[in-house]
């Protein structure tokens, strides 16, 4: 070893050889490590270091061999270094793809399960719908009688008092049981409603008051229900009477 030293330090185009090839590799090292100093903190540091030890041989020319040895084995090292960042960063790039392919793939089966749901929800609306109109209770056999003041048929309206509505509730399985209130609106010839003379009735018909001729309550056990409605007036005209019928807030 020592002869070898002393071979190295008397032949200089030697020495400049091994300063040439030392350069050469250090600027390749400072290359790569440039491309990546800005991804983290440490292959920033990586890269200021070669870059000093790029600058050292060019402030002093004088090196022995065990510098230039360790010049090499430190290019040695940081280029180790940077393989192995390479190797990371191309691991998170592939993991970071992979994710993205997953979560395109994700976003994908997010908008198929919405539109199942959003079908479903609108089947479910539209079978709502109708079970709603399923149970509406339907009348049926409406007439209207006009009577005198003992309830007794008369067939000249000007001898009535009283107006007399007969109709059915039909059978449902579907609608709600219970008691309820049946309303009858009575519009005269003349258009006009023809209003309570003892009481005001109101009732809610989709989503407002309405004013009602006469009021009955029935119990409704999902059976067809006869019934009549009395609604007591004066003064009846000649012409045409229209009887609206309302159950559970239903036309």
């Amino acid at each position: 070893d020592k002869s070898v030293k002393v071979l190295v330090k008397d032949n200089d185009d030697t020495h400049e050889l091994q300063a040439d090839i030392l350069r050469s590799n250090a600027e390749d090292l400072v290359t790569e490590l440039e491309k990546y100093k800005n991804d983290n903190d440490s292959m920033a540091i990586r890269y200021e270091e070669a870059v000093k030890m790029l600058a050292e041989p060019e402030d002093d020319n004088k090196h022995t061999l065990d510098q230039l040895r360790r010049y090499q084995k430190e290019v040695e090292t940081l280029k180790g270094i940077m393989r192995q960042y390479v190797r990371q960063i191309d691991s998170l790039n592939n993991v970071a793809s992979n994710l993205k392919s997953e979560n395109t793939s994700m976003k994908e089966k997010i908008k198929s399960q919405e539109l199942l749901v959003s079908q479903a929800e609108e089947r479910a609306d539209e079978l709502g719908t109708k079970v709603r109109q399923g149970a509406v209770i339907q009348v049926s056999a409406i007439k209207a009688y006009t009577l005198n003041a003992n309830s007794k048929e008369v067939k000249a309206i000007k001898r009535a008092s009283r107006l007399r509505v007969d109709f059915e509730l039909t059978a449902n399985a579907l609608a709600e049981p219970g008691k309820k209130n049946v309303y009858i609106c009575i519009t005269n010839p003349d258009g006009y409603p023809l209003s309570s003379l003892t009481e005001v009735i109101m009732f809610n018909f989709e989503g407002e008051q309405k004013m009602a001729s006469a009021v009955r309550e029935v119990d409704y056990e999902n059976n067809s229900v006869p019934m009549s409605i009395f609604y007591d007036g004066e003064a009846f005209g000649k012409g045409t009477y229209i009887v609206d019928i309302y159950i559970d807030g239903r036309h």
